[in-house]
């Protein structure tokens, strides 16, 4: 039997998992939830990346530069906010898919 691929090209050339296959290692880039598997689904964007860092910006601390990390990383709490109205759970976890369908939605509502 042939090895499929990990990514296949999904409708309208959008990325999407391939559920048969194994997940990727779950690795923390800094902020919360922020495993290689988002970092990945947005990379693969490029038409993404510009609503990527805007929300990003949009999400951090008021004078993160003044703290370490130094990076714009969103504060836990509002992260926690954000996932308990949109799953009802702050403890829910964000999934590739729900994080592009957001950078969607924000590329189609602002100008």
């Amino acid at each position: 039997m042939g090895s499929r691929p990990l990514l296949s090209l999904g409708f309208a050339g959008e990325m999407s998992r391939n559920e048969t296959e194994g997940a990727l290692p779950n690795r923390r880039l800094g902020g919360p939830d922020m495993s290689f598997d988002v970092f990945v689904a947005v990379a693969v964007r490029p038409w993404l990346w510009g609503t990527a860092v805007g929300a990003l910006f949009a999400l951090a601390p008021r004078r993160w530069w003044t703290r370490a990390p130094f990076l714009p990383i969103p504060d836990a709490d509002v992260i926690g906010w954000r996932k308990a109205t949109a799953y009802g759970s702050s403890s829910a976890p964000m999934t590739p898919d729900d994080v592009v369908s957001y950078l969607q939605w924000r590329r189609s509502h602002t100008a």
